[in-house]
């Protein structure tokens, strides 16, 4: 479970995660399909 896995990582793993899916999407443009 990722959420499970960035909470043992560090305590403001909300922001973590906010912060890799937005390099995420900022890498692969949406409107695609």
């Amino acid at each position: 479970d990722l959420v499970a896995w960035f909470k043992s990582r560090e305590g403001k793993y909300q922001t973590r995660i906010n912060a890799v899916l937005r390099e995420y999407v900022e890498r692969h443009p949406h409107g695609n399909g």
